[in-house]
């Protein structure tokens, strides 16, 4: 599940200020590598993973072909500190944070750029081990990858209908559940 929230502020109707938000949702897919601790009842792990994602937001202004203005989310990845408590054999619930990094995609008329950002992620999860060596691994994860101002000046000069002031921001977050197989050695 992704969530990329764009805004553009400025004088775009009427001379009022407005903004656009646009939301998406879409797949991802990846792998992860990590190592844990187990001192009693707790657990403290390191963990590591990367997406790739089909994740797209658009919306058509009107004044060109659709998806005018959008985002898409390329990948991202995690890198993270988790700590857990071991209600019963086999399990443990924990709660997991630290950095995120991924890459964005956006126009606004005409294709702005790939931009790489850096940012941050928190969630909590549930693990049980199904067999001796794999566990089943459901955690929420909410990914903040910034905000980015973008520059419009580009198109203006190549005669795009920008009016005066009008700046756009694009912030990038996400929702994401997800749930897979891991093996321990």
């Amino acid at each position: 599940m992704f969530a990329s929230d764009a805004e553009a502020v400025g004088a775009p109707i009427g001379g009022g200020l407005g903004s656009l938000n646009l939301r998406s949702n879409g797949f991802i897919g990846g792998a992860q590598i990590g190592y844990n601790w187990q001192s009693g009842q707790f657990l403290y792990g390191l963990e590591a993973d990367i997406q790739g994602a089909d994740v797209k937001s658009n919306l058509s202004l009107g004044v060109g072909a659709p998806g005018d203005v959008g985002t898409t989310l390329d990948y991202f990845g995690t890198v993270r500190g988790r700590i857990g408590v071991m209600p019963w054999e086999r399990s443990v619930v924990y709660a997991t944070g630290g950095l995120a990094y991924g890459q964005t995609t956006t126009s606004f008329l005409l294709p702005l750029g790939e931009k790489t950002k850096v940012g941050w992620t928190v969630g909590a999860g549930f693990e049980y081990m199904i067999a001796q060596n794999w566990s089943f691994k459901t955690e929420y994860m909410y990914v903040d990858l910034g905000k980015d101002d973008l520059d419009l000046g580009a198109l203006a000069a190549l005669g795009a209908p920008i009016p005066a002031g009008v700046s756009f921001t694009e912030q990038t977050h996400m929702h994401v559940v997800r749930a897979g197989v891991n093996y321990h050695l």
